[in-house]
């Protein structure tokens, strides 16, 4: 899970004069993951106003008895709004982060039978099982490998919902726009990764959300 929210004392903005950036289209674009120990900010609930869970359910299409996987989900706010929204639904909570896993085993909103907290050891065994897979504000982040494993999770007629920084809108949270894809950038490298992926219209401000398909 990345740097999605500045500290209130001294927000990192980002201008709206900076210019269109040219940048391999594989890889990571952030040089190194999210620091655990800024994980309270990503609990900061202001994060809503700009990722409302509300739109982010109504986008994943969720329907009774499907699992979801949230890809990268860093101290888990958004798996436990999943589950408050759908409680039908199962959510595997997955990160790679040993410290990120400790904090969202000892919360009580995740202490739920319709959610697991899930780590790099514990993850084959859902492979081919996710309905729905949320990689939020994460794609910037993952390496090849990491999306080639979100591909083989998703069930036959699963799809994953990639929903992540847009370089090119000037926003005062979040990473700097260097480390972070264009949607034209983002679409290509799915595509080329295997995955059949469009773009989705939303109303978020700073993000593009994507949704992707393994090709057949």
């Amino acid at each position: 899970m990345t740097d999605d929210i500045s500290s209130k004392k001294g927000r990192e903005t980002h201008p709206p004069s900076c210019p269109p950036h040219q940048h391999h289209l594989t890889g990571p674009r952030q040089p190194e993951p999210f620091d655990p120990q800024r994980a309270a900010l990503l609990d900061d609930t202001e994060r809503f106003d700009y990722l409302p869970p509300s739109q982010i359910v109504q986008m994943l299409e969720l329907e009774d008895g499907m699992t979801v996987v949230d890809f990268g989900a860093g101290t888990g706010l958004y798996s436990a709004e999943i589950a408050r929204y759908r409680p039908s639904v199962q959510v595997i909570a997955y990160d790679i982060q040993p410290e990120m896993l400790a904090m969202m085993r000892s919360k009580p909103a995740l202490n739920s039978s319709r959610i697991t907290v899930c780590g790099p050891s514990e993850i084959a065994a859902y492979k081919g099982q996710a309905d729905r897979l949320l990689a939020l504000n994460v794609l910037h982040e993952l390496d090849d490998d990491s999306l080639q494993l979100a591909r083989e999770l998703l069930a036959r007629r699963g799809f994953a919902l990639l929903i992540d920084w847009d370089a090119r809108v000037p926003r005062p949270v979040g990473p700097p726009p260097e480390h972070t894809y264009t949607l034209e950038e983002a679409l290509d490298r799915l595509k080329r990764l295997g995955f059949a992926a469009e773009s989705l219209p939303n109303r978020l401000r700073f993000h593009f959300a994507i949704r992707s398909r393994a090709s057949s």
